[in-house]
Parts: structure tokens; sequence; C-alpha cells
């Protein structure tokens, strides 16, 4: 399955990209861009597994937490999508 981003969803990354890079190293941004892209390859292989969400109807959601290497400061990625097909 091909993951298609909206645009609140690039907005929300881009405002999770600005926040990482004035708070954490290079090394924890690196870190957590393959945990994100290992995220995105559990959706796109079973996207049906996924929880439905309360918050949207009619889409899925996939969350998972996030600690960086050297902060106490935990990220949550919560994705909510559509399964289509």
């Amino acid at each position: 399955m091909k993951i298609v981003w909206s645009d609140e969803a690039n907005e929300g990354l881009d405002e999770i990209i600005e926040y990482l890079e004035n708070n954490w190293t290079d090394r924890e941004i690196k870190n957590f861009f393959i945990r994100l892209e290992a995220c995105l390859d559990k959706i796109a292989e079973a996207p049906h597994r996924q929880k439905d969400s309360l918050r949207k109807p009619g889409t899925k959601e996939y969350q998972h937490f996030l600690k960086p290497l050297s902060s106490i400061l935990m990220i949550t990625i919560m994705l909510t999508f559509y399964v289509c097909g």
C-alpha cells in the first residue's frame, strides 16, 4: 500500500521537524526518522490491522511513542489514515 500524506499531515510533520531541529541533536533526529519510517512500513504492510480512529470516523490510527537517546522528552507519533481498496 502506498501512503499519501495529507496537507494536514505534512504541516504537522513540518512542525515536528522544526521542534526537533531546535531541541534535539542531529543523531536523535536521524534516529527519529529511522523509527518513523519503520512505523510507516508497518502501516503499509497491514493497514487493516490498525485500530479505528475515535477522533476521525472512517479512518484508522497508528500510535507509536518515540523516546530520544539523550532527553526525557517523549514524542508521540499519531498517524491517522484512510484505508483504500
